[in-house]
């Protein structure tokens, strides 16, 4: 869902839902933001306006621009693209050795 990779984006970057849906613009707060519009679209099926409103209601093209930001700069951003992997790594964990 949304509010679990909200959750796990917070957790990663040690930010608070708080400050993730606050109006506050600085670049640390904005790209977490646009990391959890980038990873909803890739893993779930919210629309961009849900997704806003779970953003701090943001309008849904800030979405659009948000995921669409990131996505373009995966080619070229290893840190950026280290970072959507830890994310995603702790959404859907490795499968773990059957035992017995």
């Amino acid at each position: 869902t949304v509010r679990s990779i909200a959750k796990a984006v917070c957790g990663h970057f040690g930010i608070s839902k708080i400050d993730l849906v606050s109006s506050r613009r600085g670049l640390r707060l904005a790209r977490s933001r646009q990391l959890v519009m980038y990873i909803a679209r890739e893993m779930t099926l919210c629309s961009y306006p849900e997704m806003g409103r779970l953003l701090g209601n943001r309008d849904h093209s800030t979405c659009v621009h948000g995921a669409t930001k990131i996505k373009a700069r995966l080619d070229f951003d290893d840190k950026l693209r280290a970072d959507v992997d830890a994310i995603r790594a702790v959404l859907v964990p490795a499968e773990q050795p059957m035992t017995g």
